[in-house]
């Protein structure tokens, strides 16, 4: 009791005090949040041996192309559709969507699966 009498302040009095004052709580700098900043780290390609390759099925195996010096054609001209050819085109992606949840629904019906939805919400 006498360290507490000897500051001056009560624990449960302090906070009256500052309220009264105005003050703000005191803040230690050193327990502030300080933003971390991490160089990115940049990976090595990854290296498989020939012999392990070997083994390896084609679907797994690491694909490499080489760098093309001259650029496709089709990279290098943007394909512009007219107006009415996009509308062909959203119409054509809004009926196989639609025909995409019907077998979806025939084959819920059938073998009594959840509805699967084949878009975005």
């Amino acid at each position: 009791t006498q360290s507490t009498e000897s500051s001056g302040i009560n624990a449960e009095y302090g906070g009256e005090l500052r309220r009264e004052r105005g003050e703000t709580i005191p803040v230690n700098q050193d327990s502030l949040y300080k933003e971390i900043e991490r160089k990115e780290k940049i990976f090595k390609p990854l290296k498989v041996s020939k012999s392990l390759q070997k083994d390896l099925p084609f679907k797994t195996k690491p694909k490499v192309e080489n760098k093309r010096k001259k650029q496709l054609y089709v990279t290098k001209r943007a394909v512009m559709s007219e107006p009415g050819e996009r509308r062909l085109t959203s119409l054509m992606q809004q009926l196989l969507t639609a025909q995409k949840e019907s077998d979806a629904k025939k084959l819920q019906k059938k073998v009594k699966l959840p509805v699967l939805k084949f878009y975005k919400v």
